[in-house]
């Protein structure tokens, strides 16, 4: 599987292919190479504004650790985005679902990864966005911004779309 497995990878993302990355991912779903894949194709997804597929396929990705079928890191282990093991972070794949979540108007699910982000990794020291942080602080940044977007949906029901927030680039439209 190594070689072949590999070879696929690198041309789906050489073209930015993210349902090829989905599927090959979701194939060998069990093995570290295959999740970064996932993670790459949840990435692309929810660049071109595909935030459902970005959001399944990020809870996919947590289901599986929670069946044990991709674990999760181990404590002491590199505090990157991306174990030694080559598996994603745990906070960092609630923290990404949090904001793609936000980034679809889903306020309410999203408040809920961030609640479950501060319980299950609150103490952890993770790297986000550029930033480290512990995952207490990678979730008060997260309600923040939630904050921030329930506001900007709430005015711009009342206005009728004027001043939307978009949450995905920080833009006033």
């Amino acid at each position: 599987v190594g070689p072949h497995l590999e070879q696929r990878l690198k041309t789906a993302r050489a073209l930015g292919d993210a349902s090829a990355l989905e599927v090959l991912g979701n194939e060998f779903h069990f093995l570290p190479a295959a999740e970064a894949a996932r993670n790459h194709a949840a990435d692309l997804y929810r660049d071109r504004g595909a935030y459902v597929q970005a959001a399944s396929l990020l809870q996919a990705m947590l289901r599986d650790r929670q069946g044990g079928l991709s674990p999760d890191r181990t404590a002491g282990q590199a505090s990157s985005g991306t174990a030694e093991n080559g598996r994603i972070n745990g906070a960092v794949l609630l923290g990404k679902l949090a904001h793609t979540l936000m980034a679809d108007g889903q306020f309410a699910a999203a408040e809920g990864i961030v609640e479950r982000l501060r319980k299950q990794h609150g103490g952890e020291q993770v790297r986000y966005g550029g930033d480290t942080l512990t995952g207490a602080r990678l979730a008060e940044r997260l309600q923040l911004r939630l904050e921030r977007g329930q506001a900007a949906a709430v005015r711009a029901a009342k206005t009728g779309g004027a001043g939307l927030l978009w949450l995905s680039g920080g833009k006033v439209k």
